[in-house]
């Protein structure tokens, strides 16, 4: 296993989180678009 390919996997997934967190109070019409291209990505 490598370790800062772990770390990356890791910066990412916190990355998507704060996006979420940040996201989850905004309206749906607002969010849709830009969580369904980061999904995608």
């Amino acid at each position: 296993m490598n370790l800062e390919e772990t770390r990356d996997k890791n910066e990412e997934a916190k990355f998507f989180l704060r996006y979420l967190d940040e996201t989850q109070n905004l309206q749906q019409s607002q969010t849709q678009t830009p969580f369904r291209y980061h999904v995608s990505a």
